[in-house]
């Protein structure tokens, strides 16, 4: 397992009665960057792991072979195996090389802007979890001409995913036996993943991020 290296290493005193002489200083590894990661996490880090009710909590606990009859001790395991998650995932981002803002490398675009095959633009780009979005201009044509009266953001495809133990009670054919697995969709449902959004909409919704870039809030007279 990557647990990204030793932190915070120092050296110690070796007092033992083989390997070095008494007192010799000896290095001392320290804690490992995945025990670091998971320790800095904060509620919010751990809340994004958790399920928002107790029924699918319980579920969850069972997938990972806590017994939920002690809930006290479950729900500590859990927020522990949340809090190693979150180091995980902050270990992946780490290793793909790059980490200073986009902003900082000069690039403040989501992405090229290409046209459809009706010939409006079109963004392409992936979010922080790599799921492929698209910002497009829209061919509402309701008061001006097409391509300036809307636009279109948000993910290109559904996600839809169910737990693998209840895979075999919604008919889903899988080999795992524990989290979440892809949902086939039938092709007869219609989804919608992408927001419609007019020019007022659009407006506000970059001040509402300004704000959010600037202050942490939605609304500039937030506290």
């Amino acid at each position: 397992m990557n647990d990204g290296g030793p932190v915070f290493s120092c050296s110690g005193f070796y007092t033992g009665d083989d390997g070095p002489a008494a007192n010799d200083t000896v290095p001392q590894p320290g804690m490992s960057l995945r025990d670091y990661f998971a320790a800095a996490a904060t509620e919010e880090d751990v809340a994004q792991w958790i399920p928002d009710t107790t029924g699918r909590a319980i579920e969850l606990a069972a997938e990972l072979d806590i017994d939920p009859k002690h809930w006290a001790e479950a729900c500590s395991r859990l927020r522990c195996w949340a809090r190693y998650q979150h180091a995980d995932a902050m270990l992946r981002e780490r290793n793909r090389g790059d980490l200073t803002p986009t902003r900082s490398r000069g690039r403040s675009m989501l992405g090229k802007e290409e046209s459809t095959e009706r010939g409006f633009p079109i963004v392409k780009f992936r979010d922080c979890y790599e799921f492929a979005c698209s910002l497009q201009a829209s061919g509402l044509a309701d008061f001006e001409e097409p391509g300036t009266c809307a636009v279109l953001l948000g993910c290109d495809e559904p996600n839809p995913q169910i737990m693998a133990s209840q895979a075999a009670r919604l008919g889903v054919k899988t080999k795992e036996t524990c989290g979440w697995i892809p949902y086939p969709l039938p092709k007869e449902v219609q989804t919608t993943t992408r927001m419609h959004l007019d020019r007022e909409q659009v407006a506000a919704l970059i001040e509402s991020l300004q704000a959010w870039l600037d202050t942490g809030h939605f609304e500039r007279t937030a506290k």
